[in-house]
């Protein structure tokens, strides 16, 4: 089970997580989460810390706030742009996410990206930079060309089964760029409509594998042990550089 975009959520949540053995991606958005992920990384089997100052929150914070927590992180996100979800200042946005990415690309850190209302301009901003993107439960009505032409990874949402747009990204996107995420259990809860116990996230990530084993034709299995070698690609250089 892999999950590579979520959130610290409850100590419950956590704990399940753990006793699961559920590799997750634990995101940081803003210093104080980001403290929390380190924390909660520290002698875990499952959980690999990731942080960054997220675009709801770019206004609050300068990015080198984040530099002490990024420098213990192998990967840097969620970063981004986002007109949809917040009414943060384009300007704040965008040199925060700049910043970022600047980082990045000098660490040689894979980045997960939040693109909502601006994927366009976010995909073009990215051209620039050759560090792995990972692109976090894309769902605009516009195809993701932009970013599949830049060998981008897709991160397949919690609303895999209902969303079409997510399901083109499943079809779309090569198998070798192609993950599983929660975002984390409030995320699942909002976008399922419904109460969601912390004991069901298997089940919605075996969900996700089912849509991606469905459009490309593949066996689940197939597709369980491709989105377990994308995950490991990603995170260990020694990997990337090997393919």
């Amino acid at each position: 089970m892999i999950d590579v975009h979520a959130h610290p959520g409850t100590p419950q949540e956590r704990q399940i997580r753990e006793r699961l053995g559920i590799a997750t991606l634990l995101c940081g958005t803003d210093p104080a989460s980001a403290a929390d992920v380190l924390a909660c990384a520290v002698g875990s089997a499952v959980f690999t810390p990731c942080c960054a100052l997220h675009p709801w929150k770019a206004a609050d914070f300068p990015p080198e706030a984040m530099l002490p927590f990024l420098e213990m992180c192998p990967v840097v996100g969620e970063t981004g742009l986002d007109s949809v979800w917040c009414d943060t200042p384009m300007t704040a946005q965008t040199e925060v996410f700049l910043w970022h990415l600047d980082y990045a690309q000098r660490a040689g850190k894979p980045v997960v990206l939040h693109t909502k209302g601006r994927e366009r301009e976010a995909a073009q901003i990215l051209r620039r930079y050759s560090m792995p993107k990972v692109v976090h439960w894309y769902s605009c009505e516009e195809a993701p060309g932009d970013y599949l032409e830049q060998g981008c990874y897709f991160t397949i949402g919690p609303d895999a089964e209902t969303n079409p747009t997510v399901r083109r990204v499943a079809a779309l996107a090569p198998l070798d760029r192609l993950l599983t995420e929660t975002d984390g259990l409030n995320a699942v809860t909002w976008a399922l409509g419904r109460n969601v116990e912390p004991e069901e996230l298997p089940a919605v990530l075996r969900s996700e594998l089912c849509v991606i084993a469905g459009e490309k034709k593949l066996p689940v299995e197939t597709v369980a042990r491709a989105v377990e070698r994308n995950y490991h690609h990603l995170l260990f250089p020694a990997h990337r550089q090997a393919k």
